[in-house]
């Protein structure tokens, strides 16, 4: 089974009910799992802590262009 595509800055409830699906079927230490842990974290207004999801969920999985694309949603709210 595919992992769960979530390529949106959506809403944060979006976000949110696609985290706890991913977590169901695939485990919290997903990468894909992490991926949406990162966007919900960013839509709660905690960027700090979505950047070390996001780096956690890169180092699992570096070749995963969608968790890049998460880590520049991040830095840009960053600043």
């Amino acid at each position: 089974m595919p992992a769960p595509a979530f390529h949106s800055y959506a809403d944060g409830p979006v976000a949110h009910a696609a985290y706890r699906r991913a977590v169901l079927a695939y485990g919290p230490d997903d990468p894909n799992t992490l991926n949406l842990r990162a966007l919900v974290e960013l839509r709660q207004g905690e960027a700090r802590r979505s950047l070390q999801t996001c780096l956690q969920a890169i180092k699992a999985d570096p070749r995963n262009g969608s968790l890049w694309e998460c880590l520049g949603w991040v830095k840009h709210e960053l600043g």
